[in-house]
């Protein structure tokens, strides 16, 4: 299937696991420090849950970690066109989210990676 599905435990991001695990470095410096110091918070204050998978062989390891906010993004200072659907199309993305085939599928979802907003 993929690595994260077959060696990896998805899992929320709360204390219990920040308390057991190694701390996660993604390799940029705002990301780590969000997910070391401010992700409880984050969560506490309802504007978002975090997530993670855990590596199988060695559970203290983070492999991924990700945020999914409770809130929008103001879109009007983004570049246009730059929003990636997330499925291939709209036959894939109904199955995934459970609407029935015969019925379209009225909105599409997508994402924008803000860190390469902040590369350019």
């Amino acid at each position: 299937m993929g690595f994260l599905l077959d060696k990896c435990t998805f899992s929320l991001l709360n204390r219990e696991v920040l308390n057991n695990t190694n701390h996660f470095d993604c390799g940029h410096q705002d990301l780590n420090d969000f997910f070391k110091n401010d992700v409880l918070d984050y969560s506490s204050q309802l504007l978002g849950k975090s997530y993670c998978f855990l590596l199988d062989q060695d559970p203290k390891t983070i492999v991924c970690a990700f945020s999914i906010s409770n809130d929008s993004i103001k879109v009007n200072f983004l570049p246009n066109n730059s929003f990636k659907f997330l499925f291939g199309d709209e036959a894939q993305e109904g199955q995934y989210t459970g609407i029935a085939e015969e019925k379209p599928v009225k909105t599409r979802l997508m994402y924008y990676d803000l860190i390469e907003l902040v590369a350019k």
